[in-house]
């Protein structure tokens, strides 16, 4: 799903090689991660057609300095988009963010402008 998530990410600065790259160590380093301080849902179909992944973490808010949950990578796969797996992830770490504690939720996000896209 990286190559999905690098080619939606406009950035005018940088390769879409160099872009991969970073989706890449950072997938790795998110699946790595310490097991208390953040948590990976997918969203897979019974034939196990992997629809999505969301990744969350422990954070700092960069304003208030608040304990925070930080949703550091959230993926859809093109054919699932509109069909409520993205709703589903951010559910699923929503309700691991109050099992943990957290009340604020960050979220940074890239955004290639597509008249169809629409935001929550």
């Amino acid at each position: 799903m990286n190559n999905r998530l690098s080619g939606v990410i406009d950035a005018l600065t940088y390769s879409k090689e160099g872009v991969a790259a970073f989706q890449d160590r950072f997938t790795a380093s998110s699946l790595n991660a310490d097991a208390g301080a953040c948590a990976t849902f997918l969203a897979v179909l019974n034939d196990r057609q992997r629809l999505g992944y969301v990744n969350v973490r422990g954070s700092a808010d960069e304003i208030t300095d608040e304990r925070c949950f930080y949703i550091a990578i959230l993926a859809v796969a093109a054919d699932a988009e509109n069909e409520g797996a993205g709703q589903s992830l951010l559910k699923a770490a929503e309700a691991w963010a109050a099992e943990m504690g957290f009340s604020r939720i960050a979220l940074d996000v890239f955004f290639k402008q597509d008249p169809r896209a629409t935001l929550l």
